[in-house]
């Protein structure tokens, strides 16, 4: 669950310029689709997580070098988590409303979203730098 809400992010922002192209300004929403399914899913999950039951997940990056990402959702992610998708989301909207919503301006945020709220899960060195540095 976890690499997928990250990658949400990242696919929202591929996918926001053509969507825009074709549909026309209106659909920079989509953009939001990415923070409000991440806040209902931390929400989902706080229950266990606050129960003392954490979230984590591994993907390797390079197997024979033991490196890999790790992603763990406990209490301070949760936390934070929840901080990153619902100030992140008022911020779009308000960013939509403001400035008509530009589509370099709403891809970007995107990309800047999902890279804080993959930095928020990062459980290991790699992929705080990883996540560190897309910010």
């Amino acid at each position: 669950m976890l690499p997928i809400l990250v990658l949400a992010y990242f696919g929202a922002a591929a996918g926001l310029p053509v969507a825009i192209r074709r549909w026309g300004a209106r659909a920079v929403w989509i953009g939001l689709i990415p923070s409000a399914t991440a806040a209902a899913a931390l929400i989902a999950a706080a229950g266990g997580v606050i129960g003392g039951d954490p979230l984590t997940t591994r993907i390797d990056w390079v197997p024979s070098l033991g490196i890999g990402l790790d992603l763990s959702l406990d209490a301070a992610a949760l936390t934070m988590g929840l901080v990153v998708t619902v100030v992140g989301g008022a911020i779009f909207s308000y960013a939509i409303g403001y400035s008509g919503a530009p589509g370099k301006l709403v891809t970007r945020l995107n990309l800047f979203a999902g890279a804080m709220f993959g930095l928020v899960l990062s459980d290991n060195l790699f992929g705080l730098f990883v996540f560190w540095e897309l910010t």
